[in-house]
Formats: C-alpha cells, structure tokens, sequence
C-alpha cells in the first residue's frame, strides 16, 4: 500500500534531536498545564460550564442540548475537587494535558518520532488546541475522542489490528455520548471507506463491523432522549440554531476567526499540508487520502456552512478536529520546502509559523485571566458572577424568612445557573423565560427540571429575590422585558444594582438590578 510509514526515515528522524525536541515540548505542556490550572481556580465561570453544573446535579440520559459525559465529568471532578471553579475544570484540565500525547501517538507510526513530537509540540502553539481543558465544555473531549479515533482508524486499515478495531469504536462510543457534532468524525471514517481502494477492502473485516457496534452504543442516550421528548434536541441541533439567510460577510468572519484561534501562519502552513495531501492521493498516496478526507470533512462543511451560520453562537472552534490530521505532516512539508533555504531564511519560518502562534497563544491567556488587552468580548463570559452571587447572598440574608428556603430568580440561564452555582445550598433558582434560553436550545431544560416560569408558579404566594442582568436586555424591550417579570409578582421592590467594572478601566463591563418580587403569582387561564 503506498503511503506506509519508512521504517529507515523513522529511524533517522528519531537519531537526530528527537530528544531534544521532546524536552521542549514536555517543558513547554508542564508550563502550559500550569497557566491553566491558575486560570481554572481564579476565574468565575463560563455560563456553558455552569449550565453543565446544574446538570451535574441533577443526573441525566442526556439533556436537552447534549448527551451526559459533559455532565458527568463535572460531576466527578466537583465530588473530587469540591464545588469551586477548579473543580468544575478539574478532569477536563487532565483531558487537555492528554491530548498532545495523543497526537504523538497519531503521527508517531508515520513520520518518526521527532516529527511526531513537533506534531504534539505544535498543539501548544494553536490556541484552539492549547486552551483545550481550561474550561469545563465538550471540546477537549470530542478532540481527544477525535484523534483516538483516528489512530485506531490509522493502525486498523493498515495493519487490520483488532484492537485497533476496537479503539475506533471505543473512542467513537465516547466522541457521540459527548456531543452530536461528533457525528463528522464517524461520517469521514464512512468516506474513506466508499471513496478509496483500501477503504473497500475493509468492509470484509470483522473488526470494522464490531467498531461499528461499539460506536453504535454512544447514540443510546441520545436515541433514548430524543424518544422521550419529541425529538425536541435533534430539531435544535439539525434547524434551531442555525440561520436560514445567506450572509455574505459570514464567510469572511469565518476565516478571519480562523487565523486567530489556529495563528495566521500556522493556519497557512496547514492548509499547504492539505493541498499536498490531495495532490499526494490522487497518485494512489493511501495514507494521505485518508488524511485529507478526515480534514476535508471538517474544515470544508463548516466553511460551506457558515454563511447560514446563527449569529451571536459562538461556533469558530468546531472544524478545529479537521486541523489535527494535517499537524501530522507539517513539520515533513516545512522541511521540504525549506531545503536548500538559507539560514535566515529557516529562522523567519521558525518565527512566524510557530513563533507567532506562541503569542497569540500567550495574549489570548493573558486577556482571558486578566483582561489587561481590554478586549472584552473574550472576558465578558467570565465577569461578573461571583460579585452577583455575592449581593444576591446579602440580600437574603436581609429578607430572609426563618424556616424557609429562599426563593432566586434569574432572569436568562446563564445567569441563573450562574447564582445557582454560588447559592444551590441556600436557594432553589429559577430562570424566567428568556430568548437566550431558546436560542442555546436550554429551555426545554428548565421545564424538565420545574426550575423555569412554570415552576416558579407553582411557587404562588411566596417571596422571591429577582436577579435582571441588565446590561444583557437591549434598552429597545426594556420596559416590554420588565413589564413580563412584573406579571410574575403581586408587586416587585427595587432593592439597588451592581456595576461590574472591566479590569483596568472605569467603564461599566455588566449591570445587575436586584428586586424583591412580593407574592408570586400562579399560573392563569389563557
């Protein structure tokens, strides 16, 4: 089969530097890990995250928005860690660290131990990679399920190993049980296997048929939601979050998002990796037409898609499985193109594909731990729950009733799992029913739990603290916003307001109103 690993380069390659390289890089990750473990324990958390904590605490098949494994690992890590930002982040902090070795293993068979440590090495220097485990979400997960994925797939239609059958199901089983844009990886593997000679070949072993059965299992909880509630997450993840008007400009944004998470030359670099694979493939190159379809079915759907993309959903970090395969070969396509280069020459492609990506890496940290770039769209997430948190605490300890539990409203999720976080052993938290709620697909949450409007009806006759997070409702549906939160309550008592400050400048970052919201009022007749 063309395309096997060179057991002389690997030999070679491993000769010279290889142990130099992997100091550097395990030097680097040690460095790295340390960066996020600081952020992890300091940092308030990302409304996601806090939303995987709520339900964290209330154990699940799956949830309307994902299946559990999210959930589940933010359960254990809290009963480990405790109920801290740390512990929320704890065992996907571990996930994250795991992943370079992961890629190691990927590239290792096939193009040498050096160049399979500056593989691993150059997902420290991609932000999208390097970030992977500093918060709480599904994509260190699905990454590091994506790349085992692959060095199943890799080692099974080459050697036709059954344990390497075993791994693709394996890891497939956990990439679905995590979310459903896991779908893709198992969609490319299915590509390779129609498209290309030896992916033919391949259907007459068993392992692929007991990998398929494995993967199989990670849909049950999805099946088994999904059967449950009209097919309620299904229709949000096919059509409820996407938009249905093309937008030009989209296509532009989605580029441009790309150079920042990947680098600028690092993303460059990667896509030249790309085009040589397809060139590579289409003279019978085996291992590179795998490689280019595992990387064309990410990064190709999701620039196609994104057009149509909603606005306001952050999605810039989903093709970033399709970038792994390609990570593979750059070091091998920078040397070739390098050969005969001059010396100044080699350093400015040592500075610029690696070395800028080190920056970007090093600012975006540096903005997201302590916003000193005063970039506050990637800050904004991480401010200001705990100092709410903290006013809303003092309130009821103010109005509260000997004998009661206390009753906290937040008016969208993010901030309702967010006081539930600080407060879940002082208070039952409800959210109202917020267009945020909707558009993450989370409402239908909040009715299954009895923590939405629904549930705190049911509540009627009771006192309630309302949280508004203000500087979220746009000045145009003001007064139409609390007007609804009004018609919750017999009367609503202005209490006072907190502003939270972005780091470093004396500009309003968020505003929160408190109000004690007296009787709530029951469900009424249409």
């Amino acid at each position: 089969m063309r395309g096997e690993p060179d057991q002389l380069q690997r030999d070679d390659t491993a000769a010279h530097g290889g142990g130099r390289v992997r100091t550097a890089v395990l030097v680097a990750l040690l460095a790295l890990l340390a960066v996020k473990v600081l952020f992890a324990a300091r940092v308030d958390l990302f409304w996601d995250e806090a939303f995987y904590w709520q339900c964290g605490q209330r154990p699940a098949i799956a949830y309307a928005d994902h299946p559990p494994v999210t959930a589940m690992l933010v359960r254990v890590g809290t009963e480990i860690v405790g109920d801290t930002p740390l512990g929320v982040r704890s065992l996907f902090l571990c996930i994250g660290a795991l992943f370079p070795f992961a890629v190691y293993a990927l590239a290792q068979p096939l193009v040498g131990r050096r160049d399979a440590w500056l593989a691993a090495g150059a997902t420290l220097v991609m932000f999208a990679t390097a970030s992977l485990g500093l918060l709480a979400v599904p994509d260190a997960v699905l990454m590091l399920a994506a790349v085992l994925f692959l060095v199943g797939f890799e080692r099974a239609t080459r050697e036709g190993d059954l344990g390497a059958w075993m791994l693709v199901g394996a890891a497939g089983c956990l990439g679905l049980a995590t979310h459903y844009r896991f779908v893709l990886v198992p969609f490319a593997a299915l590509v390779y296997l129609v498209a290309t000679r030896n992916g033919r070949r391949q259907w007459r072993q068993g392992g692929l048929w007991l990998a398929a059965g494995l993967l199989l299992v990670g849909l049950l909880p999805t099946i088994i939601y999904n059967l449950g509630n009209d097919f309620a997450s299904l229709r949000y993840h096919l059509a409820g979050r996407h938009g249905v008007r093309f937008r030009a400009g989209a296509l532009g944004e989605f580029v441009a998002g790309q150079a920042v998470i990947v680098s600028p030359f690092l993303l460059v670099g990667l896509l030249g990796v790309l085009v040589d694979l397809i060139r590579r493939a289409r003279t019978g190159d085996d291992r590179a037409a795998l490689f280019a379809v595992f990387a064309l079915t990410h990064l190709g759907l999701f620039l196609l898609a994104s057009p149509f993309e909603s606005r306001g959903l952050f999605t810039l970090h989903w093709p970033v499985p399709g970038y792994v395969p390609l990570l593979v070969y750059l070091p091998s396509m920078l040397r070739r193109l390098l050969r005969g280069a001059g010396r100044w020459l080699r350093a400015l492609v040592v500075v610029l594909v690696p070395g800028v990506g080190a920056v970007v890496v090093a600012l975006l940290f540096v903005e997201l731990g302590t916003g000193w770039l005063g970039l506050g769209d990637v800050r904004e997430p991480f401010i200001g729950w705990s100092q709410a948190a903290k006013r809303a605490k003092a309130y009821l300890t103010e109005l509260g009733e000997p004998g009661r539990r206390a009753i906290v409203v937040g008016d969208n999720y993010c901030l309702a799992a967010n006081l539930e976080f600080h407060l879940h052993s002082l208070a039952d938290v409800y959210t109202l029913d917020h267009p945020r709620n909707h558009k993450h697909g989370r409402a239908p949450q909040f009715d299954a739990w009895g923590t939405s409007e629904a549930g705190l009806r049911a509540r009627a006759g009771e006192d309630a603290l309302v949280v508004v997070e203000w500087s979220e409702v746009s000045s145009s549906r003001r007064d139409e916003w609390m007007a609804h939160i009004g018609s919750l309550f017999d009367r609503l008592e202005p209490l006072g307001e907190l502003r939270v400050a972005h780091v470093g400048t004396q500009k309003a970052f968020k505003e929160y109103r408190f109000y004690r919201g007296i009787a709530i009022r029951p469900e009424q007749d249409p």
